[in-house]
């Protein structure tokens, strides 16, 4: 299992799971679901709820890419995965850790 932690400015609110069958979850920290001035990561993933699903996660993932048919398919490209597959490259992981740290 590889994990992604997540930042809102500069505070881990949670981390992001890819288990070993490709599987994207998303974790709250507990600490940040706790605090007066906690807010969700996005709105279909409510801080009321601790865990949320592939489904949601990897939406949240791919609205943060550019939506450029080309510019995904050249990432893809230089990753040597399908389009599919690229939110789980670690080239992609590193590309999400700097956009949610700018959220």
């Amino acid at each position: 299992m590889t994990e992604l932690v997540t930042l809102l400015d500069g505070k881990e609110i949670g981390r992001v799971h890819n288990d070993t069958r490709g599987r994207l979850t998303f974790i709250y920290d507990d600490q940040w679901r706790n605090a007066p001035e906690a807010y969700p990561l996005s709105l279909s993933m409510p801080i009321a709820a601790k865990e949320h699903g592939r489904a949601a996660v990897e939406a949240f993932l791919w609205g943060l890419l550019p939506d450029n048919e080309q510019v995904l398919a050249r990432w893809a490209e230089s990753s040597r995965s399908r389009p599919a597959t690229f939110l789980r490259s670690s080239r992609m992981s590193a590309k999400t850790a700097r956009a949610l740290s700018n959220l």
